[in-house]
This record gives C-alpha cells, sequence and structure tokens, in this order.
C-alpha cells in the first residue's frame, strides 16, 4: 500500500487512501466510534445513502465514514463480490445493522480511473485492515491532480 505522508505531488488526477503505516499502531475501535446500536437488527443499512459518491480530481480530504464506506463499495464494485461481502460484513459487524443495501445514487458514482484498484485494494487485505480505514478518523482518502 503507498503510504503518503506530506506533500505529494499526483499525475493527471488520482486519489488514494492514508492508512497508519506502523501495522503496530492500528487503530483500536472503541465503542462510541464503531457504532455499535445505531441500527437494530432488522435495519439495512443503505451505502451511499449520505456522503460523497463522485471522488475525481477535487484536491480534497475525505475522512468521515460515509465518504470512506461509498470510495469501498465503488472500488470492489469494480471487482468483484468477494470485496463487497468484505465491507457488509465489517459494516454490520461494528453498526449493528442487519442487512446492507446499496442506494440508488451511489449506482450512478465513480472513482477517476486513475485511481481504480492498484494499491487502494489494499483496504481489502483483511476485515481487520478494512475497519481501520472505515471506521479510524485519521485514516482518509486524498483526492487530487496535476493540472493546476
Amino acid at each position: 500500500m503507498k503510504q503518503r505522508m506530506g506533500f505529494v505531488s499526483n499525475s493527471s488526477s488520482s486519489s488514494f487512501i492514508v492508512m497508519e503505516k506502523d501495522p503496530l499502531v492500528l487503530f483500536v475501535l472503541s465503542d462510541d466510534l464503531s457504532m455499535k446500536g445505531a441500527f437494530a437488527d432488522n435495519e439495512v443499512f443503505y451505502i451511499g445513502e449520505e456522503g460523497n459518491t463522485k471522488f475525481g480530481w477535487e484536491e480534497e480530504q475525505y475522512n468521515n465514514f460515509y465518504d470512506k464506506v461509498n470510495w469501498a463499495w465503488l472500488q470492489a464494485n469494480y471487482r468483484g463480490d468477494n470485496y463487497k461481502q468484505m465491507i457488509n460484513e465489517v459494516i454490520m459487524e461494528h453498526t449493528g445493522a442487519g442487512t446492507v443495501g446499496v442506494d440508488e445514487r451511489l449506482l450512478s458514482g465513480y472513482i477517476d480511473h486513475q485511481s481504480v484498484g492498484g494499491d487502494n485494494l489494499a483496504m481489502f487485505n483483511c476485515k481487520k485492515t478494512l475497519t481501520n480505514f472505515l471506521f479510524n478518523p485519521t485514516a482518509y482518502i486524498q483526492g487530487g491532480n496535476d493540472n493546476g
């Protein structure tokens, strides 16, 4: 996974994820940040219902949970159902939702072509890494471009 610190120069348009470099410093998920109990067992968590759904050329950091889960789902949508299943499991485990659905507006969402796949898929190495990316407030998506 690309570890980015300080100034970053992007080619054309690109976005990337930033997480803790040292696995020993991985975020410990506390109950208040995990969103446990935010949903009843029979409630559906809809990915894409809140947060940004279009990640292109903007010079912006996205670090809230909803933006990150939308980003992760869009990455997974380009790659396959195994990644989507991992997202669903992590969300259900850490929100209390009984099911995960996809809001219609996310279906028209996108990630700029240069930011799909590659090192950005490192968040799917395991459920612990995905949980860290989604719920850790210090993990974020950095968008940008070099077109001035």
